[in-house]
C-alpha cells in the first residue's frame, strides 16, 4: 500500500516518482524487469541506447550540432526559443496536437534541463549522448537515496477502479505469485507500443501494456492510429540516417536487384526527387513526394520480393557518402554493417507512438487517481 504507485521504470516513470517522493508522497515504483539495467525486460526505450548515433552529429571538440537548428541561439533569448518550440509544434501537429499540453512541455522543458545539469547530466550542445541511458543512471541513484520503494521484476496487469476513481493495480511476479498494490494514485508510465510491431527498435518490454489496462479500465486514448515510422537497418533494429539516400550513385533494389523505385511514382515525379526529399527527415510522412519512398519500399515487401531479411536495399558500395552522412556511417559500423562493402538491407519500422491516454496539464486522465506521461500519453 502507497500514496502513489508508479508504473513503468523508463525516463518518465523514474521522473515521476522521483518527483512524487520529493513533494513528500510515499512511492512505490513497479518496474516489468531490473530497473537501471541496459537491453533487459523493463530497462524502457530511455535505457535503451539503441538512439546513440545522434551523438556522431556532433563536433567531438565543441559539442555543437553539425544540423542547422531552427533557430539561430546565438541571436535568441529563451523566450524566442520556446515560442519557436511551440510554434513548430503547434504547425507540425495540424490541429491534432493540444495547446495547453505543448504550452506546458515548451515552458517547463528549460528548469528540467537546468534541474538535470545540476543533478550532474552533461549535455553536449542540444544533444545528450547515448539516449538516455545516463538519466536512469542518475534517477536509480537519486531513488534509492530518496527512499522510493522499486519493486522488480513485476507485471502490472491491471488496474484497480472503485466508485469511478483508481485506487490500485493488480499484477504478477516472475515466480508467478499475484500481487494487490493499493494507491492513492496511480501514474502510468510503461511507454508507448512498439514491440508489438515485428519491425521496430525499442526493447521487448515496450508492448502498450499501459494503454490495455487504461483502454479496460474506461479510460480515453486518442490518436491511437498515429505512429512515427523510420528506417531500420536490418538485421539488427538500429536505424540510419535517411541523409544516405541523396548519396550520389545509391541505389534502390529489392530481394531480386531490380530497381523497382519508378514503378510506384506518378507522372513527373522523379526517383531522384523521390529520394533527395526523403533524405531530408527520418519520420515517414504523407505530406511530400517522399512518401512515395516508404510506400514503394512496403509494396515491394508485401508482394514477396524482400530481402533474405525482409527488406529491400539501399546500395552503396558505388556511392560517394557524403561529409553528413559519415556520421550515420560510422555508427552503422559500430553495429558490424558495412554499408560500402554490400548493399544496406532496409525498410520502414515503428519508431513510436503518437497517440495514448488524453491528460490535461497535469498528467491526470478521464479517470480521478489515474495519471499518465512519457510515452503513455497523448499529446
Amino acid at each position: 500500500e502507497t500514496d502513489v504507485l508508479v508504473v513503468g521504470g523508463g525516463g518518465a516513470g523514474s521522473r515521476a516518482a522521483l518527483e512524487a517522493r520529493l513533494a513528500g508522497a510515499q512511492v512505490i515504483l513497479a518496474v516489468k524487469g531490473l530497473h537501471n539495467a541496459m537491453a533487459m525486460r523493463g530497462a524502457g526505450a530511455t535505457n535503451s541506447g539503441q538512439s546513440d548515433w545522434g551523438g556522431f552529429f556532433l563536433d567531438p571538440e565543441t559539442g555543437a550540432a553539425h544540423l542547422v537548428p531552427w533557430l539561430d541561439a546565438s541571436k535568441s533569448t529563451v523566450e524566442d526559443l520556446i515560442e519557436g518550440d511551440y510554434r513548430n509544434i503547434i504547425q507540425a501537429g495540424l490541429g491534432m496536437a493540444d495547446p495547453k499540453l505543448v504550452h506546458t512541455l515548451v515552458q517547463d522543458a528549460m528548469s528540467h534541463r537546468y534541474k538535470l545539469q545540476e543533478w550532474g547530466i552533461k549535455f553536449h550542445g542540444r544533444w545528450l549522448l547515448h539516449h538516455g541511458v545516463p538519466l536512469i543512471a542518475l534517477f536509480n541513484r537519486l531513488l534509492q537515496e530518496n527512499g522510493v520503494q522499486i519493486l522488480e521484476e513485476i507485471m502490472v496487469a491491471d488496474l484497480l477502479i472503485h466508485q469511478g476513481r483508481c485506487v490500485g493495480a493488480t499484477g504478477v511476479d516472475f515466480q508467478g505469485n499475484s500481487m494487490v498494490i493499493k494507491a492513492g494514485a496511480v501514474i502510468l508510465a510503461t511507454g508507448g507500443d512498439e514491440a508489438l510491431y515485428q519491425y521496430n527498435f525499442h526493447p521487448p518490454c515496450v508492448t502498450g501494456d499501459g494503454h490495455a489496462m487504461a483502454y479496460r479500465a474506461g479510460a480515453t486514448l486518442t490518436n491511437m492510429e498515429f505512429g512515427q515510422f523510420f528506417l531500420i537497418a536490418l538485421p539488427g533494429k538500429g536505424h540510419p540516417n535517411t541523409g544516405l539516400l541523396r548519396s550520389p550513385g545509391a541505389k534502390l533494389t529489392n530481394g531480386r536487384g531490380e530497381e523497382f523505385l519508378s514503378r510506384y511514382l506518378p507522372e513527373g515525379v522523379t526517383a531522384q526527387e523521390v529520394l533527395e526529399t526523403r533524405a531530408e527527415y527520418n519520420p515517414f510522412t504523407t505530406r511530400d513526394c517522399g512518401k512515395y519512398f516508404d510506400i514503394a519500399t512496403t509494396k515491394e515487401i508485401i508482394a514477396g520480393r524482400a530481402g533474405p531479411n525482409g527488406g529491400v536495399f539501399l546500395d552503396l558500395t558505388e556511392a560517394a557518402v557524403s561529409l553528413r552522412d559519415q556520421y550515420a556511417e560510422s555508427w552503422l559500423n559500430q553495429q558490424g554493417i558495412y554499408p560500402d562493402e554490400r548493399p544496406l538491407e532496409i525498410l520502414t519500422g515503428r519508431h513510436c507512438a503518437g497517440g495514448g491516454l488524453v491528460i490535461d496539464e497535469n498528467g491526470l486522465s478521464n479517470i480521478p487517481g489515474l495519471y499518465a506521461g512519457g510515452g503513455e500519453a497523448a499529446a
